[in-house]
């Protein structure tokens, strides 16, 4: 009896003590994984404000951070997009971001900015080449040195009061509620003063591809740089490209120029050298080219197809208001021509017409100032 009852105070002891073992074994083993994973999403978005510091998202790991005065929070906007607010900046300060690594298993892609918050209305540098904006940014006041964006997204609001400097987009693509507006002429450092006739620096517009379907991208009152638009313009649905005055180093468009279903490009005064690589099509009623002033320099290296030339006497494709020169159109339809169903007038004289494939049902009428 002393023995059955000793095995079984005994047994009990074993069975008391492994049961509390494997209970403390559970409370350690648990503990340490919550803490981890915790830690990790708190560190993952971190929300106050920085100078510099990685982020982590689903386009990549980036590197944001603020040059001169200012700082910068983010704040996630859904769908792999971010909210970035800057505050403390002046016109000397410089905002910048990198692509420190791109998705793995996946193509490299643009950082989404839903909406950019500059708190003071004031910035000198935004150096962002992988990085769309998809929404608004603040209005700017003072002169912008320079803007550096991977994209322009459909909705996206760029408003300065002041000049810009050098422009490089690689992608634009503006519906009915996205513009780009600049009040002041593009032109570096101080546009009212520093033109290149008073020895000032010039710009530069550098866009990959644009297009302009219902949105505006607006310029005033000059371009005094190179406006180059490396792919093709596409201006459809009442869009429109305008600039007050003056474009007064070119503009270049490396593909095709097509305006459509009521695209414009307006300019107030004179353009010197629109160049067109691949073909100008201009393709419903009220689309077309406006030109204030002078025209020197009309050059389309494929061909040009109006939107009805000698059958719609009285819709325009060109119209300048004082002297057009210079007008080559390189290429053309065998058989069919080089400028073909357009119409194209002048309030001074029209000079310099060079279409080796040939005018065909087409007009070109100088003394006639558009209406």
């Amino acid at each position: 009896m002393i023995v059955h009852a000793l095995n079984r105070v005994c047994s009990w002891g074993r069975a008391d003590r492994s049961h509390d073992t494997f209970s403390a074994l559970n409370r350690r083993r648990a503990r340490p994984a919550v803490e981890s994973l915790e830690g990790r999403r708190l560190l993952s978005f971190y929300l106050g404000p920085s100078l510099s510091r990685q982020l982590s998202t689903s386009a990549g790991v980036f590197q944001i951070q603020t040059e001169g005065a200012g700082a910068f929070k983010v704040h996630p906007a859904g769908g792999g997009a971010i909210d970035l607010i800057v505050f403390g900046t002046n016109v000397n300060s410089t905002v910048s971001i990198t692509q420190i690594r791109p998705p793995w298993h996946r193509p490299a892609r643009f950082l989404p900015i839903r909406k950019l918050v500059v708190v003071s209305g004031e910035l000198g540098n935004l150096v962002a080449p992988p990085v769309e904006l998809t929404g608004k940014m603040t209005p700017l006041v003072g002169s912008v040195a320079s803007i550096d964006l991977g994209a322009l997204g459909q909705k996206s609001q760029v408003d300065l009061s002041g000049g810009l400097g050098d422009l490089t987009v690689n992608n634009v693509v503006l519906g009915p509620t996205g513009h780009f507006v600049v009040s002041q002429d593009l032109n570096t450092q101080n546009p009212s003063s520093l033109l290149p006739l008073n020895g000032g620096p010039t710009s530069t517009i550098t866009i990959g591809s644009m297009t302009l379907d219902g949105g505006r991208f607006m310029i005033g009152p000059d371009t005094t740089g190179p406006f180059a638009v490396n792919s093709n313009l596409t201006i459809t649905h009442d869009g429109v490209l305008s600039i007050t005055r003056d474009i007064a180093d070119g503009l270049t468009i490396g593909g095709n120029l097509v305006l459509s279903d009521g695209g414009q490009i307006v300019v107030g005064r004179n353009v010197t050298g629109l160049s067109v690589g691949g073909n100008l099509l201009v393709s419903q009623s009220n689309d077309g080219i406006a030109v204030g002033g002078a025209l020197t320099g009309l050059v389309v290296g494929g061909y040009m197809q109006g939107q009805g030339g000698t059958t719609a006497p009285t819709t325009i494709d060109v119209g300048v208001g004082l002297n057009l020169s210079l007008i080559s159109i390189a290429g053309g339809v065998s058989g069919v021509g080089g400028l073909i169903n357009a119409n194209i007038t002048a309030g001074g004289s029209i000079s310099g017409v060079n279409v080796p494939y040939g005018i065909v049902q087409s007009t070109l009428t100088p003394n006639s100032p558009p209406a």
